[in-house]
């Protein structure tokens, strides 16, 4: 495997396992809301970081796309 692929891995997998440690964390604030502002409010902020994940994950497949 290319030094480019175990560093394009590895930075997937820390994305999936902050994705993991974080779903919940972001799911328990919806839930536990005690108003619908609340609730939007943490909605808001779960789109937001998964908004960044995805940023993330076009800027490994961007460079993936500039070695080919």
């Amino acid at each position: 495997m290319s030094k480019f692929a175990m560093n394009s891995s590895k930075v997937l997998s820390e994305i999936k396992k902050d994705v993991h440690e974080n779903i919940d964390r972001y799911y328990r604030d919806i839930m536990i809301a005690d108003s619908l502002w609340e609730q939007k409010k943490a909605l808001g902020e779960l789109q937001l970081y998964m908004k960044r994940q995805i940023k993330k994950i076009k800027e490994v497949e961007d460079k993936n796309d500039k070695r080919i």
